[in-house]
């Protein structure tokens, strides 16, 4: 999760995705409910299980914000 109201730039989420080497990583904007994945090499125009984690965890109030 990102606080604020604007994605860090595409190169530092690149470098996240990287590095955590998982097939999709979603960042978003609580406050928007605006999504962004990416894989270890690129960004994905739509991740159906990434969403649907990102879902629950906001629903469920689970989270903090990471960046």
């Amino acid at each position: 999760m990102l606080e604020g109201t604007a994605f860090p730039d595409e190169a530092h989420m690149q470098q996240l995705a990287a590095e955590m080497n998982l097939s999709e990583t979603a960042f978003v904007i609580p406050d928007t409910g605006e999504l962004r994945w990416f894989t270890p090499t690129h960004e994905v125009d739509l991740c159906g299980h990434a969403t649907l984690d990102t879902a629950h965890v906001l629903l469920s109030g689970a989270a903090a914000p990471l960046l």
